[in-house]
């Protein structure tokens, strides 16, 4: 983190000490599991390798829960007795491509979605039995359609093989319904440190209004609306808005509207809200938590246009988080201490949290 402000030039940022996570092993919620084969056949489920798309085998990752591991290993039998292809990205052919996970970590419940390369899985029937016998845990199973010849995981299309197309959690009190596309923090416990602290720096009071950008399934945003602040969220992926607008509802949070949309066109849609109430609506705080290129240049600016009090910026990538600040510091905001969170014990990756305050002449 440090190293990314400085190559920004920022050099009055304060670091704070890294807070670490609750756990260091089987913290990871979810996974996504690339599927191949071996020279003799035997399938392969891990992960890529270094820079490559070479698959190493990696079932029993440490990251993982234990249970992902034995899901796998169900899954693998079951390719093996039908003899089921996997996808080669060099000539686009062969059907099995990812085997994605997620799991909650107070409901215990899990998610099974499989990633292929057409429209049906050969006895799927009998894959649903399997593994829903076996593992109890698991609430649904979905097929994925990715027929793109893509590095993007997850196709647009899914088919609900048995159960449901979500899982329940718990964060930070709130119960939250989370769907297999919708974005969700991977370590629980160290998410909620980070949920607290950036409750914090909001500091939400009953006639705010907070506008929750890159909201997934409103976990952040609802964190802070017991506080009795009007909430307005902003997701672009559809099924992520549905939970969250159901989120809101079943805990009780009337004071929450959410909006499918791209964050890039934040000014559209709250037009549409603005018209719905019949009057402008002007944050007090704006809540960033943006994927790791961070935010778009057309969207800070129009988030330095709202004029809020404070802009609490959530990121996984340093480098972007510094660039971003660079440029909210010229448009008139200034940075608070920058506060590191170990979301991703045993890799590379650090979440960052920060508080940018309106500067008033």
């Amino acid at each position: 983190v440090e190293s990314a402000f400085k190559k920004a030039g920022i050099k009055d940022a304060v670091i704070s000490e890294v807070t670490p996570s609750p756990k260091l092993l089987n913290y990871r919620n979810k996974a996504q599991y690339p599927i191949t084969k071996d020279k003799n056949g035997e399938y392969i489920i891990g992960f890529y390798m270094p820079k490559s798309h070479t698959v190493k085998e990696a079932r029993c990752c440490p990251l993982s829960p234990v249970n992902f591991s034995q899901i796998l290993d169900t899954a693998a039998d079951f390719f093996k007795k039908h003899a089921i292809s996997v996808y080669n990205e060099k000539i686009g052919c062969g059907l099995l491509r990812h085997i994605y996970l997620r799991r909650g970590e107070v409901s215990g419940e899990v998610l099974l979605t499989l990633v292929i390369n057409g429209d049906t899985l050969p006895a799927s029937d009998e894959f649903v039995n399997v593994l829903t016998k076996k593992h109890k845990e698991i609430v649904g199973v979905l097929l994925n359609i990715n027929k793109k010849n893509t590095n993007v995981i997850l196709g647009e299309k899914f088919i609900t093989l048995f159960g449901r197309d979500y899982i329940y959690d718990t964060l930070c009190g709130v119960k939250l319904k989370i769907s297999a596309p919708s974005f969700y923090q991977v370590n629980h416990d160290a998410a909620e440190l980070l949920y607290r602290k950036a409750r914090e720096l909001a500091n939400p009071k009953p006639d705010d209004i907070l506008l929750d950008l890159y909201c997934g399934a409103g976990s952040i945003g609802l964190s802070m609306a017991d506080s009795g602040c009007t909430l307005y969220g902003i997701e672009i992926i559809e099924s992520a808005v549905e939970c969250a607008a159901l989120n809101a509802s079943q805990n009780g949070f009337s004071n929450a509207k959410f909006y499918a949309g791209d964050a890039k066109n934040s000014e559209l849609l709250l037009a549409k809200a603005e018209a719905a109430l019949g009057k402008k609506i002007h944050p007090n705080t704006v809540i960033l938590d943006p994927p790791r290129a961070g935010c778009d240049g057309k969207l800070i600016s129009y988030v330095s246009s709202l004029s809020p009090e404070r802009i609490v910026y959530i990121s996984c990538n340093p480098s972007t988080l510094a660039r971003d600040i660079s440029i909210f510091n010229s448009l008139g905001y200034k940075h608070g201490d920058i506060y590191p969170y170990d979301l991703f014990p045993a890799t590379g990756h650090v979440e960052s949290l920060v508080c940018l305050t309106k500067q008033t002449n």
